[in-house]
């Protein structure tokens, strides 16, 4: 969901760099549904070069079943499959679907959900925030089974090899949240699974961008009015034009010099080490964001474990 509402294909960065783009990211998305769309896209557009995929440590927690809905044999041909139009016009629920389609478009008559490029449109129709609950209600963590994780890596194995066998740049973007996950990963006695999930990335071998370093923009202090993020884990799209201007290579004065860096295998201890430094230096410096985040799970949470200090 980050890269589908936080990352538009009319980002700047890509006319710069004469590219033309789009943007295939889908809320919640399993790693089962990334590789099937990419194996459409690659099929479906022999001209495609560089393929960058946006990854969070939180969804690899999550089952990689495919969501109710997905069917892969819908990417298999062009237009409606035949299957699916017999179960439309037959269907009760998608009767419904199709008035309450209707009547939405009777509200917002000149508003898309998305753009021809399948990117998110902004503002709409994210919702504002109204007070500070509901910008940390926003994230949760996960139940995981032991082997959730390596179901995902498996699946992403395959995408790495799918794009080096099409000769398809793939990179990995590891996608900025608000430092206060860091204080979630603590109290849920994940930082060592986190860091791990990271070595695991970067042995795969892609370029890795990692953005949710302790850096300029993972760090503003909470409101509900802050300038790059929506909500403790969704950033807005100007962060996401950053983002692509510094994977891309395009410059830009607007860029924080510590918002992304590649991240390799060799001095991938040195980068988990100073990540711990920095983030132990923020944590002593805002102590009030802290508090607010702890008042909140407080009434929210389940008790959830305290780290080990």
């Amino acid at each position: 969901s980050r890269m589908e509402r936080g990352v538009k294909a009319e980002a700047p960065a890509f006319e710069a760099s004469n590219r033309k783009a789009y943007n295939l990211a889908m809320n919640g998305q399993r790693m089962a549904e990334t590789v099937a769309y990419a194996k459409h896209a690659i099929a479906t557009n022999p001209n495609l070069k560089t393929m960058i995929l946006g990854l969070k440590y939180w969804t690899f927690l999550l089952s990689n079943n495919p969501r109710p809905g997905f069917e892969s044999y819908r990417l298999n041909q062009a237009g409606t499959h035949p299957w699916d139009g017999l179960r439309s016009s037959l269907s009760i629920g998608s009767f419904w679907a199709s008035l309450e389609a209707v009547q939405l478009s009777g509200k917002h008559p000149t508003k898309q959900v998305y753009t021809p490029k399948g990117s998110r449109s902004s503002p709409w129709p994210l919702l504002q925030k109204a007070t500070l609950d509901q910008w940390f209600d926003s994230f949760f963590v996960p139940d995981s089974e032991p082997a959730t994780m390596e179901e995902h890596f498996e699946g992403l194995q395959k995408l790495v090899t799918l794009c080096r066998e099409n000769n398809i740049d793939l990179q990995f973007v590891l996608t900025p949240g608000h430092i206060l996950k860091r204080r979630i990963l603590e109290k849920s006695s994940q930082v060592t699974a986190y860091e791990n999930w990271k070595r695991q990335i970067i042995a795969l071998g892609p370029k890795t961008w990692d953005f949710n370093d302790v850096n300029s923009v993972t760090t503003g202090p909470v409101s509900v009015d802050m300038p790059y993020f929506e909500d403790m884990g969704h950033f807005y799209q100007d962060v996401g034009d950053l983002m692509i201007a510094r994977v891309l290579g395009v410059n830009s004065p607007d860029i924080p010099e510590d918002f992304g860096q590649v991240v390799s295998p060799e001095p991938l201890e040195t980068h988990l080490k100073g990540e711990r430094s920095r983030y132990k230096i923020w944590k002593q410096n805002n102590p009030t964001d802290i508090k607010q985040l702890e008042k909140y799970y407080k009434r929210k949470a389940s008790n959830p474990a305290e780290p080990d200090s």
